[in-house]
């Protein structure tokens, strides 16, 4: 967990100080001693000391107990006293444990909802059109494994990790790495991969052919998937029909990955005969 999350959405409840750092967390005040005192702290022998390390006493006077890498200056000292002069009439409660509390909620204590709507407060919100927004929805009501879900829903917002998605990030460099492992064309984009590629349109034919209807030219992406779902008038289609469009990607995505990590060579027939039987 980094210093930064620490600093902002978690405050310190001192009680012994045995737990908490004199100089890097809010435990007395609304900021840090390292940045209220920068000099003192570049002074510091050691800089992740403890407050009981440091401040010492029950009574309504402190004790200190200082460690210097080197002498400090006039100005340094003035500081000094400023510092300990924040403490008059502070003791520590000894027989208490230091506390944390989780800022972004009222109580204090952690939980998920918290964190999670914490999380959506800070995030930079991305609209997105009614079909997407329709698509996504009939996604998640498809009957198969999370990870499969996850997958269709990444490929309908266009976040999969294929080889065009990383070479604007320098993952991949090399333009020789950058066509189609299926038909060694530029591949642009997800939609040649699963839908514009010869050898991905000759998948769907075979299995809108297996289900006996066709779908029209030239639709791909989630106009693909919205219209493969309204082919069928059944009840729980969605359930169904979406679990068919999401086993072919899946196993689309599958056989890239073993063409390219494994050297397999792709065959529409052989991935027809797979889709059918995990579709089943």
């Amino acid at each position: 967990m980094s210093d930064s999350w620490f600093k902002f959405n978690i405050s310190c409840c001192v009680g012994n100080g045995n737990n908490i750092g004199f100089w890097q967390f809010k435990w007395y005040g609304n900021q840090t001693f390292c940045d209220l005192f920068p000099d003192l702290y570049a002074k510091e022998a050691i800089k992740n000391v403890k407050v009981f390390e440091r401040l010492r006493g029950n009574g309504l006077v402190p004790l200190w107990r200082w460690n210097w890498s080197e002498s400090l200056s006039v100005n340094e000292a003035q500081q000094l006293t400023e510092l300990q002069g924040l403490f008059d009439g502070f003791s520590l409660p000894n027989n208490n444990h230091d506390l944390w509390r989780l800022i972004p909620d009222l109580n204090g204590l952690f939980t998920v909802k918290s964190c999670y709507t914490y999380l959506l407060d800070l995030q930079q919100v991305e609209l997105q059109d009614a079909h997407v927004l329709e698509a996504v929805q009939r996604l998640w009501k498809s009957d198969v494994p999370s990870k499969v879900n996850v997958f269709g829903w990444r490929l309908l917002l266009n976040r999969l990790p294929t080889r065009a998605a990383l070479h604007p990030h320098d993952i991949l460099t090399n333009h020789h790495e950058l066509s189609c492992v299926f038909c060694f064309q530029q591949a642009k984009d997800e939609k040649h991969l699963f839908f514009s590629c010869p050898f991905s349109k000759g998948v769907w034919n075979k299995v809108l052919s297996w289900l006996g209807t066709s779908l029209q030219i030239g639709v791909e992406g989630r106009d693909h998937f919205l219209l493969f779902g309204d082919l069928f008038k059944m009840k729980d289609k969605d359930r169904v029909w979406y679990l068919v469009w999401l086993t072919t990607a899946w196993n689309i995505w599958n056989l890239r990955n073993k063409v390219i990590f494994k050297s397999k060579i792709p065959d529409v027939s052989s991935l027809l005969e797979t889709i059918k039987l995990r579709s089943w």
